[in-house]
């Protein structure tokens, strides 16, 4: 999440118990955007897989893709819009609709989306462009302490800023562990001398301790839609929320998620193949580790 130009959008949302920023899009069937020079192919399929999921999840938001305005200054042709590439390392997002210029009422504030390398799944860019619609990290809610607790000293000094949050009051909306929002339980820790990533955050009273599963790139979870549609006007649509199927030999080819217990050992993943089929899988152990049964691969990998 990319917060220099958002700081006080974002603090007051944190301050005031929201999980998303006040500056919604407020043509929110026609939430434009525009796809840089920069952008990578990959990048762009991911991008458009987002979109669509979005789209399928959240009945009342829609998008319009638009021209490039000017490359060299990251903006589309019309305006406000998201302005999204391949132009620097990492994943990020401004948050929510950029704002009016006051010396020039034509013009907006930036709104950008970057997949560099390693970003370019449909669940990152889903993540990102939860941001650019106005979501903030669950694990920034302030009543995250009930629900995981935060390793401080594991996490690396430049990022501990993603962790902040305000402690004043609580949320109406139920935390979600898995949301597509939430960090993972290693999310910017620590590599120790053996080249493993240190813990960053934990489940409190869990039998399991930081053995569970936080968050998920696999897209939104049915508290995520209920929330985009609570913020958008139309949390009365989020009737219809389709999950891939469990069964390795089964297949489910229309838009779906995978959703897992909290409490679960083993971490659940979308599967797509050739075909187009989409399973929730259990994820394969890595080499030189083996499992029995059926299991999936991440993105990239193979069995």
């Amino acid at each position: 999440m990319m917060v220099d130009a958002n700081d006080t959008a974002l603090l007051q949302a944190v301050r005031q118990n929201q999980k998303f920023v006040s500056n919604l899009w407020e043509d929110k069937h026609n939430i434009r955007y525009c796809f840089g020079s920069s952008l990578t192919n990959v990048a762009q399929q991911a991008m458009v897989e987002a979109i669509q999921h979005f789209k399928n999840n959240i009945p009342c938001i829609g998008f319009k893709q638009v021209a490039v305005g000017n490359d060299t200054t990251k903006k589309c042709a019309e305006e406000p819009a998201i302005y999204i590439g391949s132009f620097s390392s990492g994943c990020f997002a401004h948050v929510g609709q950029p704002y009016k210029i006051s010396s020039n009422p034509d013009a907006y504030t930036d709104s950008q989306l970057n997949l560099g390398n390693g970003c370019e799944t449909m669940g990152v860019a889903a993540h990102e462009l939860g941001h650019n619609l106005g979501m903030l990290h669950e694990q920034s809610r302030t009543d995250h302490g009930q629900y995981v607790k935060i390793l401080w000293d594991n996490i690396r000094e430049d990022k501990r800023h993603n962790y902040d949050t305000s402690e004043d009051g609580d949320r109406t909306m139920p935390y979600d562990m898995l949301s597509l929002m939430h960090y993972s339980d290693t999310a910017f820790g620590i590599v120790d001398a053996d080249g493993t990533k240190l813990k960053t955050m934990e489940a409190v009273n869990s039998p399991n301790g930081s053995t569970v599963v936080m968050g998920n790139r696999m897209g939104l979870t049915h508290q995520d839609a209920r929330q985009v549609g609570s913020m958008y006007g139309c949390l009365e649509e989020i009737d219809h929320f389709k999950l891939c199927t469990p069964d390795p030999e089964g297949c489910t080819m229309e838009d779906c998620g995978c959703h897992q217990e909290a409490s679960a050992l083993d971490e659940i993943i979308k599967t797509t193949d050739a075909q187009g089929c989409n399973r929730c899988l259990k994820m394969c152990p890595m080499h030189p580790y083996g499992t029995s049964g059926a299991c999936g691969c991440p993105e990239g990998l193979e069995q």
